[in-house]
């Protein structure tokens, strides 16, 4: 498993990613660096849950909708496909995609502090 000791997570509010399973989970590898709304933080408020922003989470703006593209191109006919569809996605996710995600979201951070927080138009991008 990966070293997360580097790594601060961010949860988000969905009732199961909140189940308290999970919660125990974040706390055994993640300890005190998780930013949750059901999660003591250590964090200064530098650090305190962000307002909801699509225009400013990758998986919001890009990765759950890219993925479901391509799992459902090739419209799998059983659960277990679909699983195995997914997991063949992830692992073969190239770093070349992930790099110009990283590109586009630095582009929206700097667009959400000249409109001061408010909404970003998607044609921008």
């Amino acid at each position: 498993m990966r070293n997360f000791r580097r790594f601060i997570f961010q949860q988000d509010g969905g009732k199961p990613h909140m189940a308290d399973e999970t919660l125990l989970f974040l706390r055994q590898h993640f300890k005190a660096r998780v930013i949750s709304n059901r999660f003591p933080t250590v964090f200064n408020s530098d650090w305190s849950w962000p307002l909801y922003s699509p225009d400013l989470s990758p998986l919001d703006y890009f990765f759950w909708g890219y993925v479901k593209d391509l799992c459902y191109a090739n419209r799998s006919s059983t659960i277990e496909k679909l699983k195995n569809e997914i997991m063949r996605i992830f692992n073969t996710l190239e770093t070349r995609i992930l790099e110009l995600v990283i590109r586009n979201f630095l582009t929206r951070l700097h667009h959400a502090i000249e409109n001061s927080g408010r909404h970003i138009e998607n044609v921008i991008y």
